[in-house]
């Protein structure tokens, strides 16, 4: 018999934000960002991040089963794909890391991570990072 894996203890409080960000209920999303810092340390927001990712990746059904990954961002609610140069900054990490994930390059990974300079990027980055979970599993529903 297997024993069953245990989730983290924040993962609760990360997939609500998740579902919040997936629902566009942004405060309480926000909210639950900074709880996961408060209660379990902001140490474990890159795991958080990393959880997010793999969620949404799961529920979208993405697999790039070994194919070149690339990078493009849509506007919301448009069919208009737009480029790196045109798409505010937080968004171009969020993507990166997004992309470096799907292609399983834990080099790349661990640089987009790496290229945070403080702690206001990091904020607005991380929120990036949920508001573009939330935005590719809206597509999905």
């Amino acid at each position: 018999m297997s024993e069953k894996q245990e989730l983290p203890r924040w993962w609760k409080l990360a997939a609500f934000a998740l579902t919040k960000a997936r629902d566009m209920d942004y405060e309480p999303a926000g909210q639950a960002i900074q709880r996961l810092g408060e209660v379990y340390g902001f140490e474990v927001i890159p795991q958080v991040m990393l959880a997010w990712i793999d969620s949404t990746i799961s529920q979208c059904g993405i697999d790039p089963e070994g194919k070149p990954v690339g990078i493009a961002w849509q506007r919301e609610g448009s069919e208009e794909v737009t480029d790196a140069d045109s798409t505010p900054p937080a968004v171009v990490w969020a993507g990166r890391l997004v992309g470096a994930r799907l292609a399983d390059d834990e080099e790349m990974y661990r640089a987009v991570i790496a290229s945070i300079e403080d702690d206001e990027q990091w904020s607005r980055n991380v929120a990036a990072l949920l508001t573009t979970c939330g935005a590719m599993l809206r597509r999905t529903a």
